[in-house]
């Protein structure tokens, strides 16, 4: 089971969290799943421009990223993102 929890991080450390709430709702793990992946990607992006090298560790980084979300969230559509590409 997957759910996506809204939670408030503070305190001096950030440490303390107070849980907001919570769904289990496809197109709201759709979203952040998409959010999660794009963000990889960005990340991506802004490696392979400093440094080609450590860009290829970001690659299997959202290589796996990507693998993962497909086997925890096979029902929601990740078809998009079996073969790579940004979305």
């Amino acid at each position: 089971m997957l759910e996506v929890v809204l939670m408030l991080k503070g305190g001096p450390d950030d440490t303390a969290t107070l849980t907001v709430g919570r769904t289990r709702d496809a197109a709201v793990l759709r979203t952040v799943r998409d959010q999660l992946i794009a963000e990889a990607e960005g990340e991506l992006d802004l490696w392979s421009d400093l440094d080609p090298t450590f860009a290829e560790v970001k690659s299997v980084e959202v290589s796996h990223l990507r693998d993962l979300l497909a086997r925890l969230m096979p029902r929601v559509g990740l078809a998009a993102f079996q073969g790579g590409g940004n979305g």
